[in-house]
């Protein structure tokens, strides 16, 4: 009996190690095997139609847009304009990026910003849209690029700002990156913990004596009687704090003309 028993636990080590292992060779590989080229790998990075970058920026950023796209895997524009072609900022962001064929992988993965210049002077508006993977990296976070943004263009310093949300974008790409592996870590955890609990129960079947883990079993019946047990409320505090309120917006998912899934945020200045 305990030889039988003892087979059947190598057998079940052997079946979890085995698991554990394909789950790590899975978790590595993926970021290996995910990568598409570009659906346009000749379109612009930057398309300064307002004229709000020196030309030596512009040669400087686009290399750094370089190593981003390709140690990130994904896309990153940035577009000025003075003109939306009639349409609201989030949809002329969202249309832009679908049809100047932005995106890398099935599923258009990167982001654009688009900053508009009102002619008039009356309205200065800037909308960041997500698109594939990054929806799920970024749509809770419009509000917070807006706070790490916003300063700068208000100081009309576009550069700054859009350096800002370069380097804002990559952190956090490879913190959700890094939560990610860690979430594999703990599914492998709760796997092994799980197998260890199985062992340890089918290991405690083989003896045919055991510690106690309680007292109750040398309690004499009758002995131990709670007879009075009440609750008594003595007073509750509320406190309120005004939530501050900021000119940011949020997209939400929606979808472009051209069908694509996206999200975003934005902000007047």
């Amino acid at each position: 009996m305990k030889t039988r028993m003892k087979k059947h636990l190598r057998k079940s080590l052997f079946v979890l190690s085995l698991l554990i292992l394909l789950a790590l060779f899975a978790a590595f590989t993926v970021s290996a095997t995910g990568f598409q080229q570009f659906h346009d790998g000749n379109a612009p990075r930057i398309v300064d139609n307002a004229g709000l970058f020196s030309e030596e920026f512009k040669q400087s950023f686009l290399a750094k847009i370089k190593t981003v796209q390709d140690e990130l895997q994904t896309d990153f524009v940035i577009v000025t304009t003075k003109d939306l072609e009639g349409k609201y900022i989030r949809e002329y962001a969202d249309d832009y990026y679908d049809y100047h064929g932005y995106g890398i992988g099935n599923k258009f993965s990167g982001t654009l910003m688009v900053i508009y210049i009102d002619p008039e002077g009356f309205s200065n508006n800037c909308w960041y849209t997500f698109t594939g993977d990054e929806i799920n990296r970024f749509s809770g976070r419009t509000e917070e690029i807006a706070e790490k943004i916003q300063p700068y263009f208000k100081a009309k310093d576009f550069a700054g700002g859009v350096q800002a949300y370069l380097d804002y974008f990559a952190y956090h790409h490879h913190w959700y990156s890094r939560i990610t592996f860690l979430k594999v870590l703990i599914a492998l955890g709760i796997g092994v913990i799980a197998g260890l609990i199985r062992i340890g129960s089918m290991k405690k079947k083989m003896k045919t004596v055991v510690a106690a883990v309680s007292a109750k079993n040398y309690l004499a019946e009758g002995t131990y009687d709670l007879r009075n047990m009440n609750e008594v409320f003595v007073r509750s505090v509320v406190t309120k704090t005004a939530r501050e309120r900021s000119s940011s917006s949020g997209g939400g998912h929606h979808s472009g003309s051209s069908g694509v899934s996206h999200s975003g945020g934005g902000f007047s200045f």
